[in-house]
């Protein structure tokens, strides 16, 4: 049941229905045409309508009411005087319901293009034409099933893995594990062959009919038969693998989760503070997460001095002489004179990053956007976390629509993703370090190297009072 339910074919196969199998090798067969040209811009076939035709009142009828579904694998072996006798009778039928021009002139037609003169090229007669779909069909046929053969073979030793594993639940010690590791392709210790056999008389007949001689070939050549003992050692060895990764992979997602939560406790307040920060497009605590992470961390939290960063307000006096041309967007949100409406990621460099603003004050009020502000995804979604390289102004009048602007950002992490689209929120945090922000590399080597040496001379803050199993929803 698994196997049919996952492929169209198999499932057919398994029912046993001819006619069906045999429209689908035809469509099959039309869709290998297509990837021959597929700078096409009209949707042909890769058979002419006299072929289709030839199929369907010829090859169909010749299959279905000669030979049938049991004996299908003799098809191939149809002597070409009974074709050509079946051909010249059906002919006859074709002719006078008037449905197949006999000179193959369709074949050139016109509106059929390329496709159809390639057909018409190699058409040879009726019979030859339908002895090669009979062939040709018998052939697929054959794969067709040696594939659900194998897809049943595979899925009936993966059930008695899974049956081996839950039966023998400290099979794997840590000494086999590493032998596992070492050596992959090592069989089994004696001891575990003999649950092997154990398993494979007790649970195999239960599962399926066992493989009958001559055997099939995987799709990589290899004899696939059921039950084989070491076919089965592999899938134990392949479930444990992904049990283990599986287990690596929710440790590492809870890690994150209580890293996150951490740090959003520790730099963005409690839940109704952060609530309020959240609507405002701000947060601080998940960029420290994910920097603390990159520095290898799963358990602690470092400082945003550890990486080259001060909290906004902290700038030098140049910086802010340079901010009283306008308000800064961090002051204009804290004192009720703008918003964000829409904060987003769009790669790195030219307009990397695009607001919305929107005015929230009586009259209008000049915002400035200030070189080295920083903005951070919201969540774990791995992706550059972005900083501002030149200062931009924008005049939001509540009178007017939002004001929406593309702003030129670094990248900061250059392990991560480029963002596509992802909303982003505003940081307290700020870099200010001129030799550095001038160029994308710099600004990578300055915190590659910071997420490297993160944690030699000073030990992160450790994690408290989140639960040890906190996972994010």
């Amino acid at each position: 049941c698994l196997v049919a339910g996952a492929d169209r074919a198999a499932a057919l196969l398994v029912t046993g229905d001819l006619s069906e199998l045999l429209a689908l090798f035809l469509e099959a067969s039309q869709r290998s045409g297509h990837k021959k040209k597929p700078k096409m811009r009209r949707k042909k076939t890769k058979y002419s309508k006299e072929k289709v035709l030839i199929f369907d009142k010829l090859v169909r009828p010749f299959i279905l009411g000669r030979r049938g579904i049991e004996g299908l694998d003799l098809i191939a072996a149809s002597p070409p005087d009974e074709v050509a006798e079946f051909v010249r009778v059906n002919k006859i039928e074709m002719a006078a319901s008037d449905e197949v021009d006999q000179s193959a002139t369709s074949a050139n037609d016109s509106d059929e293009g390329e496709d159809d003169e390639e057909a018409s090229n190699d058409n040879g007669t009726t019979e030859d034409q339908m002895w090669k779909f009979v062939i040709d069909f018998s052939i697929w046929y054959n794969e067709q099933d040696r594939k659900r053969e194998e897809a049943r073979i595979v899925t009936l030793h993966k059930v008695l893995a899974s049956r081996f594993h839950k039966a023998n639940p400290t099979i794997f010690s840590q000494e086999l594990a590493a032998q596992v590791v070492a050596n992959p392709k090592a069989p089994p210790p004696e001891a575990v062959s003999e649950k092997i056999r154990g398993i494979i008389d007790a649970e195999a007949p239960e599962l399926g009919p066992a493989s009958t001689e001559p055997f099939i070939n995987d799709s990589q050549g290899k004899t696939c038969r059921f039950p084989d003992e070491k076919r089965l050692w592999f899938y134990i060895k392949d479930l444990k693998n992904n049990q283990i990764q599986h287990e690596t992979e929710k440790m590492a997602r809870v890690g994150r989760s209580r890293l996150r939560e951490y740090s959003r406790v520790v730099h963005d307040g409690i839940d109704a503070v952060r609530a309020g920060l959240e609507s405002a497009k701000r947060g601080s605590g998940m960029l420290l997460a994910h920097f603390s992470y990159l520095a290898g961390q799963l358990t602690g939290v470092f400082e945003p001095t550890d990486f080259g960063l001060k909290k906004m307000g902290e700038q030098k006096q140049s910086t802010v002489t340079r901010l009283q041309k306008g308000v800064p967007l961090h002051d204009a949100i804290a004192s009720g004179k703008a918003r964000i409406l829409v904060a987003q990621g769009h790669g790195f460099g030219r307009k990397a990053l695009h607001l919305t603003l929107e005015a929230t004050s009586p009259g209008p009020v000049t915002v400035v956007v200030p070189k080295g502000a920083i903005f951070q995804h919201k969540g774990w979604v791995h992706k550059q976390n972005l900083l501002v390289i030149s200062t931009v102004r924008a005049l939001l009048d509540p009178a007017a629509p939002p004001k929406r602007i593309e702003i030129d950002a670094h990248c900061m992490n250059l392990s991560c993703g480029c963002s596509h689209g992802e909303n982003m929120e505003l940081t307290d945090w700020c870099f200010e370090e001129p030799k550095m922000i001038s160029t994308q590399g710099q600004v990578w080597e300055w915190f590659q190297g910071k997420f490297k040496n993160a944690g030699k001379n000073k030990s992160p803050t450790p994690i408290k009072g989140i639960p040890g199993d906190y996972e994010e929803e």
